[in-house]
């Protein structure tokens, strides 16, 4: 399996692991990942990437909102793909532990699909 497909794997994953976690807390439901664009699916590969190398939640957080605001999207009391509206644009203190633990559960969902399929991760330099 090529990078590119460990990442596309992982990605797919996670979205899936968000999207039926956001359904149980009542949040608007994710699209699934064929049927999303390339914008939002660039996210979550990055998002992967950036955990394959060992964020933390909040970092993870820190990564999403920056690439959201990159595509001009700004904090709003609700989500809204024409407005470009985001609730959780804010920093991962002001989260809700419901919104908190879909970083936590984007990333054990990208490590543990990643370690299915045969990845480890890198040696820290001196170890």
């Amino acid at each position: 399996m090529t990078d590119q497909e460990l990442i596309e794997m992982c990605a797919a994953a996670a979205l899936e692991a968000n999207r039926q976690y956001s359904i149980s807390i009542g949040d608007p439901p994710l699209l699934p990942w064929d049927q999303l664009g390339e914008t939002p699916k660039d996210s979550y590969r990055q998002g992967v990437v950036f955990a394959l190398a060992g964020s933390t939640p909040e970092s993870q957080h820190d990564n999403w909102r920056y690439l959201k605001i990159q595509q001009g999207w700004q904090y709003g009391p609700y989500k809204d793909e024409v407005q470009k509206l985001h609730p959780c644009l804010t920093a991962y203190a002001n989260l809700t532990e419901e919104q908190r633990y879909k970083d936590k559960l984007f990333i054990d969902t990208v490590l543990a699909t990643a370690t299915a399929n045969g990845w480890t991760p890198a040696k820290k330099k001196g170890k």
